[in-house]
């Protein structure tokens, strides 16, 4: 039985994946930018530019509702190395992405093309077109781009690792629907839920992803 621990919020676990969604999309559509055309570039970077500015509101939207709501605890058996490294690695998801924002926010508005948001609002208009500058910030936001990857690559697999290796429900009380699933494991409907997991899964049949065993 996997040791059980308050569940995050539904606002908190809508925000955190459709955020994920959204920036997993740019992810992928930026890594293929040094393959593409000049003219191709023009048309993709500002979709890249359009979405990147939603997952930033997203993400301040998330850090103040953040601040203001009760987080559930951590499991009593993590150790403190893990739960330090957590912090440190939440520390540096927001303070990368929000870095990653501003510099190509920069670069959006140094831009010598039209870089419009959404296909309206020409950013780019809002500073003087400096191709020496974007020469300087185009590493720097490769680099951090990155530096991002890795640590959300360690993100993922620390949510991973609770699941699979210390069987807490870290990952479970993030899952969206995890709420409804744990009250009607209380009511004695489903004996315990864990996100599926090879351990004597019949994938075939979905009553047996809710079965401890």
């Amino acid at each position: 039985m996997r040791q059980r621990t308050k569940l995050h919020s539904l606002t908190t676990k809508w925000l955190h994946w459709f955020s994920a969604l959204l920036l997993f999309s740019i992810m992928a559509e930026a890594y293929p930018f040094a393959f593409l055309t000049r003219v191709e570039r023009a048309t993709a970077i500002p979709v890249h530019a359009s979405i990147g500015l939603v997952v930033l509101v997203l993400m301040l939207v998330r850090l103040s509702y953040r601040s203001n709501v009760a987080l559930p605890g951590t499991p009593a058996n993590t150790p403190g190395w893990m739960i330090l490294g957590a912090k440190i690695g939440h520390l540096l998801l927001y303070f990368l992405f929000l870095f990653l924002a501003v510099i190509g926010l920069w670069m959006a508005a140094s831009s010598e093309a039209d870089i419009r948001l959404f296909g309206t609002f020409n950013v780019s208009a809002l500073a003087p077109a400096n191709p020496e500058l974007i020469a300087i910030l185009r590493p720097v936001h490769l680099t951090a781009s990155i530096l991002f990857g890795l640590v959300l690559f360690g993100h993922i697999m620390g949510a991973l690792w609770h699941h699979f290796i210390t069987k807490d429900d870290v990952l479970i009380r993030m899952l969206p629907f995890s709420g409804v699933v744990r009250r009607e494991s209380e009511r004695g409907k489903i004996v315990s839920w864990r996100f599926p997991s090879a351990n004597k899964v019949d994938w075939h049949d979905r009553r047996t992803w809710f079965v401890e065993r």
